[in-house]
């Protein structure tokens, strides 16, 4: 493992794809994950805590999690995600990238959100 600082984007692309596996340890609730997402659209297995929005990207063919603060499900989490195909996880991220994620997709999904909750509240306003 190896901390690498700042890095151009060219840069860190040629990591990011060199990499047996990219590591999101992350102690805090992320509520996106976006360099979870660059990787393994990438083709680099992810390894990263099951906090906030992580556990909800990193799918199960496309990396691993483990619980925050366990060591040895890191390190066993390591060991799984170098194991990975990456040409795999790359087919599988692109799959799930435009099903999930394209801004298009996002744009439903958003929307579906507020129509709920607007739906939601008009059934509420009805019962009082």
């Amino acid at each position: 493992i190896e901390f690498l600082g700042h890095l151009d984007v060219k840069d860190l692309i040629s990591y990011i794809k060199g990499a047996e596996a990219v590591l999101v340890p992350s102690q805090s609730f992320e509520s996106f994950g976006f360099s979870a997402l660059e990787a393994m659209a990438l083709g680099t297995p992810v390894v990263s805590t099951e906090q906030g929005a992580l556990k909800e990207i990193v799918d199960p063919s496309l990396g691993v999690t483990f619980p925050y603060k366990d060591k040895k499900a890191f390190a066993r989490a390591i060991h799984q995600a170098i194991k990975m195909d990456k040409a795999i996880v790359q087919q599988k991220a692109k799959e799930i990238i435009s099903k999930k994620y394209l801004p298009e997709r996002h744009f439903e999904s958003l929307m579906n959100v507020y129509e709920h909750l607007l739906t939601t509240k008009k059934e509420t306003d009805k019962k009082v």
